[in-house]
């Protein structure tokens, strides 16, 4: 009689190294990629596709339509229209990847923290949790900007401390669900420290519903940056930001709309992109995509 063989199930792969099939070239990726790459462009190379000065003013040529010297037009200052864009597209790409950043790196930390260790800890980190999120986003967003001070630094604050929840219950649970596998429980009977399980097993495994969030999130916070600096809260003046830009052409909306125009027309750009990048993301990061 041929023994019985106890078949041990292996952990899923993490998602970053799924086969190859998974990242298959299609056309909404090269949509994206080709989107995104133009962002990117504008933003690193705005001094050498235009050579005006973003912020020095020139009232003699204000309001001026498009020409070959101002494709785009100039605005009530007399500024070049395509310069602020190209410059603005810096400012923008920031505000929705360096708050993003943070606000998914703290709430990595503190959602496996809490996940992994559970009990008092779980419960004391949840409950600031809860407590952080009875408030509206944008209200407390809004509200600590408004105690800071105007500005885009004090905007990263703002974004980071009302953000970093969403990341800490989405990790918390991935690791919840994680940490009861097999593979992590063989680590931790082979003496496997605390920190090593949750670097080396669990994160690989559980971090990507945290990636494909962060995406959509970008966009929200360029699309908020944008809003904050139309009240004027966000990005002070002179600075080039799409959404001060906005606010700025509001009162010369009839007689020159490519004030307004234009720099909407980025936001969407933006917006497009980033949802495009998220979908394809969680297409492919997710199980079995």
């Amino acid at each position: 009689m041929i023994d019985e063989v106890q078949v041990v199930s292996s952990p899923a792969l993490p998602a970053w190294r799924a086969p190859r099939r998974r990242f298959r070239v299609s056309p909404a990726l090269w949509i994206g990629v080709l989107m995104l790459g133009a962002l990117v462009f504008a933003a690193l190379f705005a001094p050498q596709v235009t050579h005006d000065d973003p912020i020095k003013t020139d009232l003699v040529n204000s309001l001026q339509p498009p020409s070959a010297a101002h494709p785009l037009g100039t605005d009530n200052f007399g500024r070049d229209i395509l310069t602020r864009l190209l410059y603005g597209a810096r400012v923008d790409l920031q505000i929705g990847i360096v708050p993003t950043a943070a606000a998914f790196l703290l709430g990595l930390v503190i959602g496996s923290v809490a996940g992994y260790y559970g009990g008092a800890v779980d419960g004391v980190l949840m409950r600031i949790v809860d407590v952080s999120m009875a408030f509206p986003f944008y209200v407390l967003v809004i509200a600590i900007v408004a105690m800071l001070g105007p500005g885009l630094t004090n905007m990263y604050v703002a974004m980071v401390l009302a953000g970093w929840v969403n990341y800490a219950r989405l990790i918390r649970g991935e690791i919840l669900a994680a940490k009861t596998c097999e593979y992590i429980l063989g680590a931790r009977a082979l003496g496997a420290s605390d920190l090593r399980v949750i670097r080396r097993h669990l994160l690989p495994n559980v971090v990507t519903v945290g990636i494909i969030f962060a995406m959509s999130d970008a966009v929200l916070n360029i699309l908020l940056g944008g809003a904050l600096s139309f009240l004027g809260l966000g990005v002070q003046p002179p600075t080039p930001e799409w959404g001060l830009m906005i606010a700025e052409g509001r009162d010369f909306l009839l007689t020159s709309p490519a004030m307004v125009l234009f720099p909407g027309l980025a936001l969407l750009w933006v917006g497009v992109t980033f949802n495009i990048l998220g979908d394809i993301l969680t297409d492919r990061l997710r199980p079995g995509g």
